[in-house]
């Protein structure tokens, strides 16, 4: 794949989130997770040395320019895709921003604590900071990261001990106290900031899942240059361009 003028590794699509719904109704878990808050924006894929953008289709976002100094910043990191939450024109907080979530890693045995301790090495170094006044507003065209609560996991439904006290078991009362203040910070910021809770699995790697439909190419040397072509239209344009000629040479032939 090239991309802004530079040769990339084939792209994957971004992680996407399973087993939602209502916490109360969450399925049991097991083992250790990290907890983040799930901001109201969209789902993004940006390769760092372009500041091209997609979006979880991977499909190339129209308003990139509307994210140009948040896209500078991610520039000077290290990995080349960046999983990000894109905060524009669901609420008037954030314009701009983007939320830091994860990258794509060149290994990929690397667990979802070892890409959390890179990211955040690497953020304090660029001056990228944790997102951490809940029901505050955070400012316009930044990168931040997100708060995250480490869980011990349950074995049991998590709807089937809610009602436990702290002490008998601490990691869901954190989960649905965190909820709980999620939904009095929405109230403080009067809006819906905030969409629900994130649950990641600590030893997790980052899902592989190939994408192979589209044919990329570029126009110029600017993420706005990109075309992306589909396998269908691609096929669809040679099969065209053959008829043309076959017919300029049929042509040529009756003269």
């Amino acid at each position: 794949m090239v991309c802004g003028g530079i040769t990339t590794r084939h792209p994957f699509y971004p992680a996407s989130p399973v087993n939602g719904g209502p916490l109360p109704k969450a399925v049991p878990k097991s083992g250790d997770w990290s907890v983040e808050g799930k901001y109201n924006g969209w789902r993004a894929w940006v390769h760092n040395p372009t500041g091209a953008m997609f979006n979880r289709k991977l499909e190339p976002l129209s308003i990139i320019p509307e994210f140009k100094p948040a896209l500078d910043t991610l520039r000077g990191l290290p990995w080349e895709w960046s999983d990000v939450e894109a905060l524009e024109r669901r609420h008037n907080l954030a314009r701009g921003t983007l939320i830091l979530l994860d990258y794509l890693p060149d290994d990929p045995a690397e667990t979802y604590v070892m890409r959390k301790s890179l990211i955040h090495m690497f953020a304090s170094v660029k001056g990228i900071e944790v997102h951490k006044l809940l029901n505050e507003p955070i400012a316009n065209d930044r990168v931040y990261l997100p708060m995250y609560w480490k869980v011990a996991g349950a074995t049991a439904p998590i709807g089937d001990i809610l009602s436990k006290t702290p002490a008998q078991n601490p990691p869901v009362a954190v989960t649905q106290s965190l909820w709980d203040t999620l939904q009095q910070c929405n109230k403080a910021l009067k809006c819906g900031f905030w969409e629900g809770l994130v649950a990641k699995r600590n030893d997790s790697i980052y899902p592989p899942k190939p994408f192979t439909r589209f044919r990329i190419s570029v126009l110029d040397e600017t993420p706005l240059g990109i075309l992306i072509m589909t396998t269908t239209q691609y096929i669809i344009g040679m099969l065209i361009g053959a008829l043309v000629l076959s017919g300029l040479f049929i042509a040529a032939i009756k003269k």
